[in-house]
């Protein structure tokens, strides 16, 4: 099911009459929220956590299972427009997404992993497009950023074992549930290179 983390207007963590941290993202949002948190108080910011689980903050339609996620592309192209607009508020902008779900590299056989497919309303791109409208995308949202002086800070997407350890765990041996380092990394090869690309020189 999807779930949304707290809507734009609402805030959690320290109150302050500041300005606030804002982290965005699909499901991973609510992950780098708790870590963020911390960081907020230090500084005497508050903190906003706005997400929807498998949707990346773009204005791209996402397919699960050959179905369309109409919602992805409103709730994305929204919020991208609330933070514009409200600049005044945001101290800095955390951005999370498990970027390699949607566009992943090398490395794990096919299947191995539940995925996304990005695309339009006619169906999926290729990943070779879907990388660089990753690129072109957050690179046009950290250049508007940047020219309001918010910084964008991006948090690359976390390696994954291509077996859900604790599913695996249960029923296999703990040679069967590993991977190896060179086939995490090969995995999120493709977002990492989209991000970076996206960051370099703002």
């Amino acid at each position: 099911s999807q779930t949304r983390t707290l809507p734009f207007e609402e805030r959690c963590g320290t109150l302050s009459t500041g300005r606030d941290i804002m982290v965005i993202g699909d499901s991973h949002a609510a992950e780098a929220g708790l870590a963020t948190a911390p960081i907020a108080e230090q500084l005497g910011a508050g903190l906003r956590v706005v997400g929807f689980s498998s949707c990346p903050p773009l204005a791209v339609h996402v397919w699960i299972n050959d179905s369309l996620y109409d919602e992805c592309f409103d709730w994305a192209t929204t919020l991208r427009a609330e933070i514009l607009a409200h600049s005044d508020e945001i101290a800095a902008v955390v951005w999370a997404t498990r970027s390699a779900f949607y566009f992943p590299g090398p490395g794990f056989p096919d299947g191995a992993l539940f995925e996304a497919e990005l695309g339009d309303r006619d169906g999926v791109l290729g990943a070779a497009r879907t990388q660089e409208l990753w690129t072109e995308q957050l690179r046009s949202f950290a250049e508007d950023l940047a020219a309001l002086g918010i910084p964008l800070v991006v948090i690359h997407p976390s390696p994954e074992f291509h077996k859900w350890p604790s599913n695996c765990l249960a029923t296999d041996s703990v040679a069967a549930c590993s991977s190896n380092r060179a086939e995490l990394e090969a995995y999120r090869s493709a977002a990492m290179k989209a991000e970076r690309d996206a960051i370099r020189g703002i």
